[in-house]
């Protein structure tokens, strides 16, 4: 096959296979593949700065599906900035010689558009209700046309609001308000070895003291309560400004660990006292036998008396 040559050529990813037959008749063949041919050119993304209608420039970058792709112009920068509307086309090309072009395009870039404003009337963390008004630089050919009108918006719990307008020509704009600094309930979870053991809700700004009592478990000793690097004990009194997630510390105990009781304690007393007395005869018995008994009678009398 292949007009008897011994050479193929790929011009895409793909197999091949050369029959072959020796002097003596003897067929066979053998198979040739290739799947290192790469004449794919790269597609683009972009990602802007904003979509959103501005008086600012935007920003434009270049990305591509595939690695090691190389801007041609721009100075080689994968970044064009547009200071108005209008295109840009970025030249590249792969590291086998691969080319392409894509056009960034922008056209919502408004000199004209009002300087906006928004102000919180608090911007701390409270729990109480935020008002965000907005103001513009010139309102005489400002209309807001969602909100029924006002230019003010209360903020009852964390989230955002988007002013609607239109200005000028009937040009339409927007601008979002947000508020995160809402608190006004504070969560306090306990947790032992990973499960929910209780959970406490108060008012923010009230105080809370730690009154909950962990669970008592065989060989274990509850220690403390720790949040991160802070340890907190029962009947401490905080003052907390967010939620809180206290895990119970435990300390594990073996058979022989303990405070003991009364039976044990006495058989210690009485060993130690049993090892002193033999001391004692020990050495009486190296001397007069008399003070030997007199040690004895003494041991004996001091047992009653405990009695």
């Amino acid at each position: 096959n292949n007009f008897g040559s011994k050479y193929y050529t790929f011009t895409q990813n793909g197999t091949f296979s050369f029959s072959i037959v020796d002097g003596a008749g003897n067929e066979g063949s053998i198979t040739a593949i290739v799947d290192w041919i790469d004449k794919y050119v790269p597609v683009a993304r972009f990602e802007y700065s904003t979509s959103e209608i501005t008086r600012d420039s935007v920003k434009v970058m270049i990305s591509f599906d595939k690695q090691n792709v190389t801007v041609l112009n721009n100075n080689g920068e994968n970044i064009y900035i547009f200071e108005d509307n209008g295109e840009f086309v970025f030249e590249y090309e792969d590291e086998l010689g691969n080319k392409g072009s894509a056009t960034a395009v922008v056209n919502w870039i408004n000199k004209n558009l009002p300087i906006v404003n928004i102000h919180y009337d608090i911007e701390e963390k409270t729990d109480k209700d935020v008002i965000a008004t907005i103001t513009f630089d010139n309102a005489d050919d400002i209309i807001i046309v969602n909100n029924e009108g006002h230019n003010s918006y209360t903020f009852t719990e964390n989230g955002t609001f988007t002013f609607e307008y239109v200005y000028g020509d009937g040009n339409f704009a927007s601008i979002t308000a947000e508020v995160t600094w809402i608190k006004k309930t504070i969560n306090i979870k306990y947790y032992e070895f990973e499960n929910l053991v209780n959970e406490d809700e108060i008012s923010f700004g009230s105080g809370y003291q730690i009154l909950y009592t962990a669970t008592e478990y065989e060989n274990k000793e509850f220690l403390y309560w720790v949040c991160g690097d802070e340890i907190y004990r029962e009947g401490d009194i905080l003052s907390l400004e967010d939620d809180l997630t206290l895990t119970a510390v435990y300390k594990n105990l073996d058979d022989n660990t303990g405070n003991g009781d009364d039976d044990n304690n006495d058989d210690k007393n009485n060993s130690k006292e049993g090892a002193n007395l033999g001391l004692i005869i020990g050495v009486v018995v190296g001397g007069i036998a008399v003070v030997g008994i007199a040690v004895v009678v003494i041991i004996t009398l001091k047992k009653k008396k405990n009695r």
